[in-house]
């Protein structure tokens, strides 16, 4: 075993042969072993990778964008290799001594729910307050019930909602904002001359000057939905770019075949006064779960999946959710009208407590809040287990005191259905929104 001053200078060393593209086979495993016996090194290399990669790996996305010949597992490889370089500049930075403490950029306006900040110093808060003032770092939130709300200290906001992964910035250049995974609404105000707010996600990078967008990224696709203003998208695969104006979303694919075009939200008359009527759509509207093949009876169902659920004034615990997209994968946003229900069908394999809920977005844009609300299902009886659960939007309840006390009027943005047991074995079959006319089908 080596001692800690050799692990260090060896772990340096295998970096700068990862970064040159000369280690060997037997060098990579060195590496992993490293990784794998001293948890500092583990944390050194979880803290910057993802603080200091962000710079490197979009220079090097850019790079791969302008060579169609190169696959997606080089974009893979240059990526890993930016990451690299940057870590062995973090270790650096981390035993020698460094500049001043760098100065906040934002502060934290509300917050709820599983969420850990990670400062540019590598330091990991998991108790963030309201009113907090943050310098850059990274922000992670854990459940479908955790989001956040960031001012920058021009006024610009931003709202994380759900399960997402990012890091910001504010220098010389101006905002950085990478979003890995998640969704993230943003009301930017205007910015200075020649310093546009820069959003990277894994598949697209957006100037913005000043607007309001919303954005759903995943490791495939991003889809940017603009309300107002106007957003500079490009996408990675292949460096084109599409200016999309308000009351229009793009989405950008790693698949340089998929359709990538600003289209309008919907049809002449956009904004709705109500809603149509929605319908789940699986694959296409899974967001968070286990996605079942279909069998005999049944067609394609959405597992639930355990996470830690964490509540203002409640005990951390775990519970089984799925995640489906409404707004966040439909091409028409969804509106709830009055007299809306939702009409949830599943199976389980034990009677157990359900919850549902959903987030509302305004809309024009911006996270409004989450609306829940809870049935007990009795499954005896049913071999199959199967269950279905009418819940008018009018009982379901903001889970804050300060989201609008009525969520007619807001845009649907996802949706999610829980339980506190594995034992329940919660699976979804569908589930439908109808509206004042009781419409139903897909948008």
């Amino acid at each position: 075993m080596l001692d800690s001053h050799d692990w260090k200078e060896r772990l340096n060393g295998l970096l700068s042969l990862l970064v040159e593209e000369s280690i060997s086979a037997e060098e990579l495993v060195e590496l992993e072993e490293i990784l794998e016996e001293y948890p500092e090194a583990q944390q050194r290399y979880l803290h910057y990778l993802g603080l200091h990669v962000d710079l490197k790996q979009s220079k090097s996305l850019d790079v791969v964008a302008a060579d169609p010949a190169i696959t997606r597992s080089k974009v893979s490889t240059i990526t890993l290799l930016a990451g690299a370089a940057a870590i062995v500049l973090a270790i650096l930075f981390f035993i020698q001594p460094g500049p001043a403490e760098p100065s906040s950029i934002a502060r934290i306006v509300k917050l709820s729910g599983t969420i850990a900040w990670t400062g540019d110093g590598g330091q990991r808060v998991d108790n963030l307050n309201e009113g907090d003032l943050i310098e850059g770092g990274l922000l992670e939130t854990l459940a479908s019930n955790s989001w956040a709300e960031i001012e920058f200290l021009d006024g610009s906001t931003i709202w994380v909602s759900g399960a997402a992964l990012l890091t910001l910035s504010d220098g010389k250049q101006g905002k950085f904002i990478h979003l890995r995974r998640g969704d993230l609404s943003a009301d930017v105000t205007a910015q200075p001359p020649g310093k546009p707010m820069r959003l990277v996600t894994p598949s697209a990078e957006a100037e913005v000057l000043g607007t309001q967008f919303n954005v759903s990224a995943g490791v495939e696709s991003t889809r940017l939905s603009v309300n107002e203003g106007l957003v500079s998208v490009e996408r990675l695969a292949d460096g084109s770019v599409q200016e999309v104006p308000a009351n229009h979303l793009v989405v950008a694919a790693l698949e340089k075949e998929s359709e990538f075009k600003a289209i309008p939200h919907g049809v002449p008359g956009f904004p709705w006064k109500s809603v149509d009527g929605w319908q789940s759509q699986f694959p296409r509207d899974v967001r968070r779960g286990d996605l079942q093949p279909p069998i005999a009876q049944y067609p394609m169902r959405l597992r639930a999946k355990s996470c830690l659920w964490v509540d203002e004034g409640r005990e951390p615990d775990l519970h089984y959710s799925v995640n489906i997209g409404v707004s966040a994968t439909n091409r028409v946003p969804v509106r709830l009208s009055e007299d809306a229900r939702f009409l949830v069908r599943g199976r389980m394999t034990a009677s157990n407590r359900v919850i549902f809920g959903f987030t509302g977005n305004y809309p024009r844009g911006g996270f409004a809040g989450k609306y829940v609300a809870w049935r007990e299902v009795d499954t005896s009886g049913k071999p199959d287990g199967e269950f279905e659960l009418e819940i008018p939007v009018e009982s379901m309840k903001s889970v804050r005191d300060y989201f609008p006390s009525s969520p007619f009027g807001l845009e649907v943005f996802d949706c999610w259905a829980l339980t506190h047991e594995e034992r329940a074995g919660l699976e979804i079959i569908s589930v439908e929104l109808i509206g004042t006319e009781s419409s139903k089908g897909n948008n």
